[in-house]
C-alpha cells in the first residue's frame, strides 16, 4: 500500500512524479474531460421536464420523489467507488447550508444494486454507501440510494452520459436547466447555478457559458504544457508561476497545486524556509483541506532528502487535518502519529496510531498500521 506523497487511492499521481512528466493536471486526470452528451442517444436535455427520482431508500436526511417547484434543485449522481464523485462531495458538503438559505437543494443520488450491470463502473450497494458516507466528515448533503439503478436510468442514461460525477441543474419550473460535471470546468456549474438562481438561464446563456468554460479549458490544457515542459527541463520559477496560475483558475484543485508548489520548493529548490511559508499559509488560506494538510505534512516529515523538518509545523498541520476530518480518516492520524513520534513523544504517537488502526476498515492497511503501533511500543519500552 502506498504511503507517501498523495496519501489517498493509488489512482491520484504522486504529484512531483506523475504531473511533472505525465501530461496532465490533477484535475483532468481526476475529472475526466468534459462530459458530452451523445445527441443522437440523448432523450433527456436542458429545457426539458426533470424526471422523477425514484429511491430505494434515503441515506442522509429525506427527500421526496418530485423535486420542489419553487426551489432550484442540484442533483447529482456519484459513486463510492469514484473519488471524482468523493471530491464532488467534499465540494458541496460544506456549501449545503449556504446553498440551502439561497434556496438550492442538493441530492446526492448512488447508483446500482448489485444486482444490476456495472454500466458506470464496479458495483454499489446501499450497504457500500453507507460505508462510505458513515466515514466521511462531508455527509452534510442530502443522499440517496436508487432505486434499481431507475434513477439513473431517467437521468444519466437518458443524457447520454458515460461518466459520473454527473449533475443536473433543475430550476424553480421544474425544468432541466443545467447537465454536466459537477467539478470539470471547475466552475462552470457555479456560473450556471447563479444564472438559475436569477432566473437568466435560457439557451442563450447556456451557450455563451458553454463558450466561456470551454475558454477556460483551453487555458488550462495549455497551462499544463508549460508546466510539464518547465519541470522537464528544470526552469522552476516557470513552473511554479504556472502552479499559481491553475490555482487561481481550478480552486477546486488548488490543494494539489499548493503542494506540488511546496514538493519544488522543499526538495527542488531546497529553501526550507520559504517551503514552510507556504505551508503555514495553507494552514490559514486552506484549514479546511484535510487531504491538503495532512500530504503537507507528511512531506515535512518524510520528503526525501529534504534540507530541514519543521516537526512542530508538521504536528500543527497533522492536527488540523484530523480535526478537519472529523477524525475518520485513518490516514490522518497515522501521520499525526508520525509527526508526536519524530519528536520522542511516544505517548501521543501510541495514540494516534491505534485510532488510525482502530479506524481503517482496510485488512492490508490494518497490518500495516498496527506494525507501526507495534513499533512505538517498542520504542517507549526500550526495545
Amino acid at each position: 500500500m502506498p504511503r507517501h506523497g498523495m496519501r489517498v487511492s493509488v489512482s491520484v499521481p504522486i504529484l512531483v512524479g506523475l504531473l511533472a512528466w505525465g501530461g496532465f493536471t490533477p484535475a483532468a486526470h481526476a475529472q475526466g474531460d468534459r462530459p458530452a452528451p451523445a445527441e443522437r442517444d440523448a432523450t433527456l436535455r436542458p429545457g426539458d421536464d426533470a424526471p422523477a427520482l425514484e429511491i430505494e431508500a434515503w441515506l442522509v436526511g429525506e427527500g421526496a420523489d418530485r423535486l420542489p417547484k419553487d426551489r432550484v434543485s442540484v442533483v447529482v449522481f456519484v459513486a463510492s467507488w469514484s473519488e471524482a464523485s468523493e471530491r464532488a462531495l467534499d465540494w458541496l458538503g460544506p456549501r449545503s447550508r449556504e446553498l440551502a438559505d439561497n434556496g438550492i437543494d442538493v441530492v446526492a443520488v448512488f447508483g446500482q444494486d448489485a444486482a444490476e450491470p456495472t454500466t458506470y463502473g464496479r458495483l454499489e450497494t446501499e450497504q457500500s454507501a453507507r460505508a462510505f458516507l458513515d466515514r466521511r466528515a462531508s455527509s452534510r448533503i442530502k443522499c440517496a440510494f436508487d432505486k434499481r439503478w431507475r434513477s439513473r436510468s431517467a437521468w444519466v442514461a437518458a443524457a447520454g452520459l458515460t461518466s459520473i460525477p454527473a449533475a443536473f441543474i433543475v430550476d424553480r419550473q421544474g425544468k432541466v436547466a443545467w447537465i454536466g460535471n459537477p467539478l470539470w470546468p471547475p466552475g462552470e456549474m457555479d456560473d450556471a447555478l447563479d444564472q438559475v438562481t436569477k432566473g437568466q438561464f435560457g439557451a442563450g446563456e447556456r451557450r455563451a457559458t458553454r463558450e466561456k468554460w470551454e475558454a477556460v479549458l483551453r487555458e488550462l490544457r495549455g497551462l499544463d504544457q508549460t508546466l510539464v515542459s518547465a519541470r522537464n527541463t528544470g526552469r522552476h520559477d516557470i513552473a511554479i508561476g504556472a502552479l499559481e496560475r491553475l490555482g487561481a483558475i481550478d480552486r477546486l484543485s488548488r490543494g494539489y497545486y499548493t503542494l506540488a508548489k511546496f514538493e519544488i520548493v522543499l526538495l527542488e529548490l531546497r529553501d526550507a524556509p520559504r517551503a514552510f511559508a507556504i505551508a503555514r499559509d495553507a494552514l490559514e488560506s486552506d484549514r479546511n483541506n484535510a487531504q491538503l494538510l495532512n500530504d503537507l505534512s507528511w512531506t515535512i516529515l518524510t520528503g526525501e532528502d529534504a534540507p530541514a523538518r519543521d516537526l512542530p509545523l508538521a504536528q500543527k498541520l497533522g492536527e488540523r487535518a484530523v480535526e478537519a476530518s472529523e477524525g475518520k480518516n485513518p490516514h490522518y492520524l497515522d501521520t499525526l502519529a508520525r509527526a508526536h513520534a519524530d519528536q520522542g513523544r511516544l505517548d501521543d504517537a501510541i495514540k494516534f496510531q491505534r485510532r488510525a488502526v482502530e479506524t481503517t476498515s482496510d485488512p492490508s492497511e490494518r497490518e500495516d498500521m498496527a506494525t507501526t503501533l507495534q513499533k512505538y511500543m517498542r520504542t517507549k519500552d526500550g526495545r
